[in-house]
């Protein structure tokens, strides 16, 4: 709250105005009687309290009454004043400065001769008045003041409010004139406040929508815009646009917009955060094969290059994929994971680039962003990208050249900045044979090419990945188990893992599930792992093999051809010439773990 000292200089040429008009000397005090401004002999006094001394002043202050003193030095208020017989005045008039009904400070006039003194008492009431008068000005004047202060405040309160958001902000009043913008606004739009602030929407942006919400007086959100940035360039951006309005009048609106990049940081924040750790040290092993896969990759991570990661189903591609990308100078961005394998193709287009608004049928009102925009400046996995249409493949294979993509239902190109990682299963040099991947795509993609070798080629891995696998499902399951006894060691590296860590992990699940001692024995181990490591009969008559190990090895050679694809039992049973029901019958039959 203000007071009267802190406009003093105004309180200061109040007092000299007063004084040269009425040609007397002016005194005003404070709420604690301390002189703050006055003319003559009361301009030497400036600071001084006048609390015991000024019994006049002390007088109006705690009565709130006017007072007129006729004869200085010898009135009642007076009496014991320290000035009493050196007081130079011959008269004086006093009246209070009222503030909500508060005195918070005393105005006098003072004369200092005979004719001033006829002056200031023959017009006592009309000069009270017009005192009474200049102290409603300095009070009015305070609460200017109080105002502009409040205001000021305000405006700072709300320019550290929209300071604080992580989206560009601005506001326009209902000319279109830009009246505010924070600093993200400006930091992605490369411009200052002199450069923006006063200036019409329109000739310092474009595309910014912000004129239909104003015109509409209804609510924009979540649409897409590309915004003019200085001194050039382009910021794709989502916007919000809020109308401003009073009593339904549209006096003003308000835009809020984050970069498409931010955008893929927050979403990558939000999903996949939990798993930013992932390094080397996760993809476990300490066979000499896997120790060379992780030098190369630790050589080839911090670069931009594409990566092809290939192998059997549960070796490790994402896990690898992950490690690649937090070992990259791409880990604060996003890591956008699309199994390609996953989404239906009629779905997969729109997933992978986005679409506009009315793209087709059931298209989410104002669009959507697809993987590539919300991997900005991060990285895209393709998981499965054996399984990718091929009429989609050219279209991939643009964004990756030519670093832009288009959503569906758009014809604008987008720029994107991605590093792509790849993975598949599948052996695609037949594909690429066969017609069935296009050989353009397969050599942009295998610019690195790594092999995650499968289990069975790196069994003594198989221990250590036993009990790494033993101490996570003991928590998971919430029991004690200690180890392995030797039998079931053993049989675990005996046998095939066809389904490789992947199937190893649900194992010993299982097995710490089932298990009753601290130790796992054999006997706790899948039906499967067990059959498939006891002594099969050999063959009967030389090589001749019987109806049950020749069917037997049919629908082993069936899955290993047919291995991870879509539907893949579906087209195992018909390579057989079987239906589906019977070939569920036969794996149960042989104990196969398909």
């Amino acid at each position: 709250m203000l007071n009267l000292i802190d406009i003093q200089n105004y309180v200061q040429d109040v007092a000299e105005a007063i004084s040269a008009a009425l040609e007397v000397d002016v005194e005003i005090t404070d709420e604690n009687l301390k002189v703050i401004a006055g003319t003559g002999e009361f301009n030497k006094r400036l600071g001084t309290s006048l609390a015991g001394k000024g019994h006049i002043h002390s007088y109006v202050h705690r009565t709130g009454n006017d007072a007129i003193i006729e004869n200085p030095g010898h009135h009642e208020l007076c009496r014991n004043c320290i000035y009493e017989k050196s007081c130079y005045a011959t008269g004086e008039l006093c009246t209070p400065l009222r503030r909500n009904n508060l005195i918070c400070g005393v105005i006098g006039l003072v004369s200092r001769n005979d004719e001033e003194r006829e002056r200031l008492l023959f017009n006592a009431e009309a000069n009270l008045t017009f005192l009474r008068r200049m102290a409603d000005l300095l009070i009015t004047k305070i609460l200017s003041e109080e105002s502009a202060m409040r205001d000021k405040l305000k405006h700072r309160q709300l320019e550290a409010a929209i300071n604080a958001f992580d989206s560009g902000i601005l506001i326009v009043d209902e000319y279109g004139t830009i009246t505010q913008a924070n600093r993200y606004a400006l930091e992605i739009l490369g411009l200052s406040l002199d450069d923006i602030v006063g200036k019409i929407l329109k000739d310092v942006l474009t595309g910014t929508g912000l004129y239909d919400a104003l015109s509409r007086g209804t609510e924009l959100k979540n649409y897409r815009a590309r915004m003019r940035k200085h001194p050039r360039g382009i910021v794709d951006a989502i916007c919000n646009s809020y109308p401003v309005a009073v009593d339904d009048e549209a006096l003003g609106a308000v835009l809020t917009f984050q970069e498409l990049s931010d955008i893929s940081r927050i979403t990558y924040d939000i999903w996949e955060r939990e798993r930013e750790t992932t390094s080397l040290s996760h993809v476990i092993g300490e066979s000499p094969l896997l120790y060379s896969i992780k030098e190369l990759v630790k050589r080839i991570a911090p670069g931009n290059s594409t990566v092809l990661l290939r192998g059997e189903s549960g070796t490790g591609k994402g896990l690898m994929a992950r490690a690649i990308h937090n070992l990259s100078q791409r880990k604060e961005g996003p890591f956008t994971v699309v199994n390609c394998s996953a989404i239906p193709d009629s779905l997969l287009e729109s997933e992978l680039f986005g679409y506009e608004e009315g793209a087709f049928t059931g298209a989410r009102k104002k669009g959507k962003l697809g993987r590539f925009e919300l991997a900005n400046k991060g990285t895209l996995f393709l998981d499965e990208i054996g399984d990718l249409p091929l009429h989609l493949q050219g279209k991939i294979l643009r964004a990756i050249e030519d670093r832009v993509i288009e959503s569906v239902g758009s014809i604008e190109s987008r720029p994107i900045d991605v590093r792509i990682i790849a993975a598949t299963n599948r052996d695609l040099d037949t594909m690429v044979k066969n017609g069935e991947f296009r050989e353009d795509l397969f050599y942009r993609l295998n610019v690195v090419p790594i092999l995650m070798p499968s289990l069975r080629e790196r069994k003594e891995d198989i221990p250590v990945l036993a009990n790494h696998f033993l101490t996570v499902h003991c928590k998971t399951v919430g029991k004690q188990v200690e180890g392995f006894s030797d039998n079931t060691m053993n049989a675990l590296v005996d046998y095939g893992w066809p389904g490789n860590v992947r199937e190893l992990s649900n194992c010993v699940e299982y097995a710490v599930n089932v298990e009753h001692s601290k130790i796992i024995q054999e006997s706790s181990l899948p039906q499967k792992i067990k059959n498939k490591n006891k002594p099969r009969r050999q063959p009967s008559q030389g090589n001749i093999l019987t109806l049950e190990e020749l069917e037997y090895q049919a629908i082993q050679n069936a899955f290993n051809y047919y291995r991870d694809q879509p539907k893949e039992k579906e087209k195992v049973a018909d390579a057989l010439g079987i239906h589906v029901t019977t070939l569920y019958r036969k794996l149960q039959k042989y104990d196969l773990p398909y």
